[in-house]
């Protein structure tokens, strides 16, 4: 099984039992292979946080094979994949919770928002995508809030700067901390947000453009 230098250089030396996730990537291969009756290839190179490869079902329908190293930010991957239901998004065809391993659309070609060279045209594609992530959640939910996020920011960026020694402006850091501030007090209706929104997760694709 062969892990990408990407994913090496990534949560596998940014995390204190990176290796040991790494070492257990062949059996968790194999037990998604098994249970989706698939045939994965060989992984796509530039994902730091997960081993994501093509693959084949057993009936010939092209899918992805994504296995997240589990930190808070996959925790929620598939629920908010299952909410926006291809809609704006890759589809969702299965989950383990266990593992965490997700089943995924093939998304052909899959080149990147970072292909742009015009960068007005990549954020305009962005920010007709964006909205429609924007998905209302009624009543109790188990997604992670921006505002708990932000009064944690709040705190966090206050310590990081001194820690590195005040490396820029304060001014700066107090415009951080106010805008923090202000979106940990947000009591208005909860959507949907993309945590890891950027060009590099925008991808090309056959059922739409940009997914």
């Amino acid at each position: 099984m062969r892990i990408p230098e990407s994913l090496r250089v990534g949560v596998i030396a940014w995390q204190d039992d990176g290796a040991d996730w790494a070492d257990s990537l062949p059996a968790l291969l194999a037990h998604a292979c098994e249970r989706w009756e698939l045939t994965a290839g060989e992984p796509y190179e530039g994902g730091h946080a997960a081993w994501v490869a093509p693959a084949e079902r057993a009936d010939g329908t092209p899918c992805v094979l994504k296995l997240p190293y589990p930190d808070d930010e996959s925790q929620h991957e598939a629920d908010a994949l299952e909410l926006w239901d291809g809609d704006g998004a890759v589809l969702l065809l299965e989950r383990e919770d266990v593992t965490r391993a997700l089943l995924l659309e093939r998304i052909d070609p899959g080149t990147t928002l970072l292909e742009l060279d015009d960068a007005e045209q990549a954020t305009a594609i962005a920010c007709d995508l964006l909205p429609r992530l924007w998905r209302p959640l009624a009543g109790a939910h188990g997604f992670v809030t921006a505002t708990a996020c932000a009064a944690h920011w709040a705190v966090d960026v206050e310590r990081m700067y001194r820690e590195h020694g005040a490396p820029f402006d304060g001014a700066l850091l107090r415009g951080a901390v106010a805008a923090f501030e202000q979106l940990a007090a947000y009591d208005g209706p909860a959507v949907s947000l993309h945590q890891d929104f950027h060009r590099g997760n925008v991808l090309r694709g056959g059922r739409e453009p940009w997914l």
